[in-house]
């Protein structure tokens, strides 16, 4: 018998260790959908989701870290919080040598 789960329960269920394998088998939803339902909630409960490839994108066309929190809608706090739980090395504020350092290996 499959069992009928809002986007809240599919998350609050995956938090606590469940797979998207076993929430496919309990609700007869595909992994990609549960995927997307649990993003969803995500996003309306207020929890920020940047991916790293997002992330590192940002860096590369050379956002600042607060143009990267408006973008994002989320603070400055937490876009530190994420480039260093996924290992991307920021610019620190006020520091014109790293951007001197990107313009010449761009311009060689």
């Amino acid at each position: 018998m499959k069992v009928k789960l809002s986007p809240g329960q599919l998350r609050w269920r995956h938090r606590r260790g469940e797979t998207l394998d076993e929430l496919s088998l309990v609700t007869g939803l595909s992994r990609y959908q549960i995927h997307r339902l649990i993003k969803a909630q995500k996003w309306k409960s207020g929890e920020v989701v940047i991916t790293e490839k997002q992330l590192r994108q940002m860096v590369k066309d050379g956002l600042t870290v607060r143009q990267m929190a408006e973008k994002c809608f989320c603070s400055v706090g937490c876009i530190e919080k994420k480039s260093k739980m996924y290992g991307i090395k920021m610019r620190h504020c006020g520091n014109p040598l790293w951007a001197q350092k990107k313009c010449e290996h761009s311009q060689v």
